[in-house]
């Protein structure tokens, strides 16, 4: 009875350790990591600069007539422009949610003149007057900025006082 029952745990213990990767290889498939995806086109990026470097050194050396070569690195170049393409947008993606979430983050709740606390979303405190939040805004991507900011936190532009 008890070798059975120990055979019995065993098996389920081994058929769980075999079955449990398939089943979240499955979940996972169709949602990758932003980080994972970036990654990848990255790789991609990089192996079609090889098959262009590979193909001009195999006209250099006399491998490919010049109708191919030209046909082949056009190809390759166009592939290339699709995949930066991809990153770039994948990549303003990323960054206009990280924004979005960054910018809907509730402000400080007190003043930073007097420590009054004032409601959220307000432009001037309510006891004193002191302009509140972002005053600095960058001419560049219109990014706001903590008030005595000399360049944009976003993309380094010199800032404009508001």
């Amino acid at each position: 009875m008890v070798e059975a029952l120990l055979t019995l745990l065993v098996f389920s213990g081994v058929l769980s350790f075999i079955v449990n990767p398939l089943l979240q290889r499955s979940r996972g498939s169709t949602s990758l990591s932003d980080d994972l995806i970036l990654k990848n086109l990255q790789q991609e990026k990089f192996n079609v600069y090889a098959q262009i470097k590979e193909a001009d050194f195999e006209y250099e050396m006399g491998k490919l007539s010049y109708r191919d070569y030209r046909y082949q690195r056009q190809e390759l170049m166009q592939k290339a422009a699709e995949i930066i393409d991809e990153i770039d947008n994948h990549t303003n993606q990323t960054s206009q949610i990280s924004e979005t979430a960054s910018r809907s983050e509730p402000q400080n709740s007190n003043c930073p003149e007097c420590a009054s606390p004032v409601r959220p979303g307000a432009k001037f405190c309510a006891v004193c007057g002191t302009p509140l939040g972002a005053q600095e805004v960058c001419a560049e991507c219109g990014a706001e900025n903590p008030r005595g900011s000399k360049f944009c936190g976003y993309c380094g532009e010199g800032l404009v006082t508001v």
